[in-house]
């Protein structure tokens, strides 16, 4: 499956003349995993902005794009994201919440220390209410105000295997 995805990733770059991250490509290298609970290919979207060897190479919005239409066909096996310390505001996360439509195993989401606002927290919580495994939720050190965590209160009222929540 992530030879697939890689193959996609590469040629989504190429089209929108961007160069592919080589913490995805890495990623993408390795095999499949499978959930040893389930026995299910999984996918673990984890590309943090601080790596300790990608420290400089963080996602802006627009890498969001070649991204996430990589991952879009596959996004049902997706069960964690983890992009905090990256350059991703309201416009990225309309990307990712497309790619996120179909991704209902997901249980971990981590955006800790980006840029996203009070409309980005919209279009995100749009698509997590529907997310029934999502217990973890890190929108730490992001750029929302009282709007934006109205629209995260949403969360708790419809999703209750919701367990951590950081919105600090």
């Amino acid at each position: 499956m992530k030879a697939k995805i890689l193959e996609k990733y590469n040629k989504n770059c190429k089209n929108a003349k961007m160069n592919a991250y080589t913490q995805v490509t890495n990623y993408l290298n390795t095999e499949d995993e499978l959930d040893p609970d389930d026995k299910l290919e999984v996918i673990r979207m984890n590309f943090p902005g601080n790596e300790k060897y990608n420290f400089c190479s963080r996602f802006k919005n627009d890498d969001m794009l070649p991204l996430t239409l990589s991952f879009n066909e596959f996004s049902k096996y997706l069960r964690e994201i983890n992009l905090m310390y990256n350059n991703i505001s309201d416009d990225g996360i309309v990307y990712i919440s497309k790619m996120l439509i179909k991704a209902d195993n997901l249980t971990s989401v981590n955006f800790m220390g980006n840029k996203i606002g009070d409309n980005g927290c919209k279009d995100l919580v749009a698509v997590l209410k529907a997310k029934n495994a999502l217990f973890n939720l890190n929108l730490n050190t992001n750029c929302f105000g009282n709007v934006g965590a109205m629209h995260i209160n949403e969360l708790l009222y419809t999703n209750p295997e919701l367990l951590i929540l950081d919105i600090g």
